[in-house]
Formats: C-alpha cells, sequence, structure tokens
C-alpha cells in the first residue's frame, strides 16, 4: 500500500500528545484503526497489512527510541 502523493504525512499524534497504557506481557489489546482510500492507493479485495510501533516504556515512547514492530495478519481491503 502507498500513500497517493508524496504531500500525506502519517504518523498519529505526536509523542507529546501520546497517552501511554502498559500492557503486560501474556495479555492482548484490541484496537481499532481506519485509513482513508483518498489517502492511499489502494483496491478493494487488495490484501493489506498494517505496521504499528510499540515501546517497552513510556519514556522509551517519548524519546521514540527502541521501537518494537507489530505487525498486523494480512487481511483484505473492504
Amino acid at each position: 500500500m502507498r500513500l497517493k502523493d508524496r504531500e500525506r504525512i502519517l504518523g498519529g499524534a505526536p509523542p507529546d500528545k501520546r497517552q501511554f497504557l502498559v500492557i503486560p506481557a501474556g495479555e492482548r489489546r484490541e484496537f481499532f484503526f481506519e485509513f482513508s482510500k483518498d489517502d492511499f492507493a489502494v483496491k478493494n479485495s487488495q490484501r493489506l497489512r498494517v505496521v504499528v510501533d510499540a515501546w517497552a516504556d513510556e519514556q522509551a515512547m517519548r524519546a521514540r527510541e527502541r521501537v518494537i514492530k507489530l505487525t498486523t495478519p494480512a487481511f483484505e481491503c473492504p
């Protein structure tokens, strides 16, 4: 999946505005995300994955250090 143009910027909230939540080892949390087909060059039925940045603690998150990349299973674009 790619952006439709180079002027678009992704990334969510700036580090100083992010809310921190500890998810203990072995536990699961669900979260929802959405993206606009106006922003991305995607087609219906295209298979996608989402990569999310995570950190071991709030200090690492705010300093943007030791990033952990979490990748979703593939899913079909509706």
